[in-house]
This record gives C-alpha cells, sequence and structure tokens, in this order.
C-alpha cells in the first residue's frame, strides 16, 4: 500500500522523519516552506540531551549530531479539502495558530476528529514566536463547532484519544487566559504556565502582547524568544 505523509504542522517533531517517504503533502505557506530546509543541531539541542530520551539511547548512538533532515512537499492540500483514502474520508481543517500551518482532519463517518498540537490532554505550548492567540482563537472556535459531531478527539501528544467534549472547556480557560485576569502559575526563562479551571497553558509574555516571529522564517517549536 503506498503511504503518503501529512504532518499536523511542521515543528521538528513532527517532520524529522519526513524525508523517508516520497510522497508528502503540506498546506502551502511560508513557514512551511521554510521549515522544509530541516533543523540543525543547534535549534533542537535542548531536546537531544540524554535525560529526554526514554529508553536509553543505543551505546553508539550520539545526540550531540542529531538534526532533522530536508524534505520536499510533492503535493499541496487546501482548506476544507476532501481527502479520499479509499473507505475512508478525511476533510483538511486549517487550524492556525499553534503554527500558521496547523491542521485538524476530520473522519466525520467514523466520528473522528484529529487535532493535532491545536488540543491535546496535556499542557498546550503556545510560546514560541509562530504563535498567533488570535488565530489560536478562531482555530479553536472552529474546531468546537465539529465537535458535536465526531465520538473522539486524537491530539498528537501525551494521551492518543479521548471522548470528544472538551474544546468547549478549552476554549472558555483560552478566554480567560488572554482576558490578563490571570496570573502563571510557574516561570522558567521567560515561559509562562498557567492553570485555568483545569486546563494548562503554556506561554510567552510576547506572545500574551499579541507579538510575533517571522512566520517566513520557520521555527522548529523551541526557538524561543
Amino acid at each position: 500500500m503506498p503511504v503518503t505523509v501529512l504532518n499536523s504542522h511542521t515543528h521538528y517533531d513532527h517532520v524529522g522523519g519526513n524525508a523517508e517517504f516520497s510522497s508528502v503533502l503540506a498546506i502551502d505557506t511560508g513557514y512551511t516552506r521554510a521549515n522544509m530546509a530541516g533543523f540543525s543541531h543547534d535549534r533542537i539541542a535542548s531536546e537531544t540531551e540524554p535525560e529526554t530520551f526514554c529508553p536509553e539511547l543505543p551505546a553508539d548512538a550520539d545526540p550531540s549530531k542529531f538534526f532533522t533532515r530536508a524534505w520536499k512537499a510533492t503535493g499541496y492540500v487546501r482548506d476544507g479539502e476532501r481527502l479520499d483514502l479509499g473507505g475512508r474520508t478525511l476533510q483538511v481543517l486549517h487550524v492556525p495558530g499553534h503554527t500558521p500551518d496547523a491542521l485538524a482532519l476530520l473522519d466525520a463517518d467514523n466520528g473522528l476528529l484529529f487535532t493535532g498540537d491545536t488540543y491535546y490532554d496535556a499542557p498546550i505550548w503556545l510560546f514560541v514566536p509562530e504563535t498567533s492567540l488570535d488565530a489560536y482563537s478562531s482555530s479553536l472556535s472552529r474546531l468546537v463547532g465539529v465537535e458535536s459531531e465526531v465520538r473522539y478527539l486524537l491530539g498528537a501528544h501525551n494521551v492518543a484519544r479521548v471522548d470528544a467534549g472538551p474544546l468547549a472547556s478549552v476554549k472558555s480557560a483560552f478566554e480567560k487566559l488572554v482576558s490578563g485576569r490571570f496570573v502563571p502559575v510557574a516561570e522558567d526563562d521567560g515561559i509562562l504556565s498557567f492553570n485555568i479551571d483545569g486546563v494548562e497553558f503554556v506561554t510567552a509574555e510576547q506572545v500574551l502582547q499579541g507579538r510575533s516571529g517571522d512566520p517566513g522564517m520557520g521555527g522548529s517549536g523551541l526557538d524561543g524568544w
């Protein structure tokens, strides 16, 4: 069976294997194109320390040389496009915010919503220069609008599947976050952690102020301010 890759977005931890495949789809943004160049070791070094791996690395592995290879999209998808997999159809939803190229995939027939990093059952990262809280708010509203049509949400980290239902609460907590009325529960080197009504967000003051970097420069998901 042929295999086609479509990433939920192009942070380094989602595209590291893209170069192994001959068929890779993407949404056409400047951010996506920049990230096709791959990520040098310097840009992901904080995630290649030995203690970040589980289980331990093989004895002959050298994490000081880890990097991600360049890759190329062989085709592009559009918001609202339906992908026919043969007996299963996925609708592409462009949900920017976490990144400019964030996607969700809706399998309406089977009641599944693949949410990528826009939602997962863990602290939600919204702290890098490519993050837009205004876009994230709109994308959350869009996903809340389709949540009633699905049974399960499948995020890209931590818990593989959760019952549909939490997105409205995430949206409510997010609106409280951007209101400026809440203080972080922790701060580490400019990264702020909030726990609002049981929903955890990890962000930065610059993001809360509406600042952003140049999306045409791409971003690893670790490049901070």
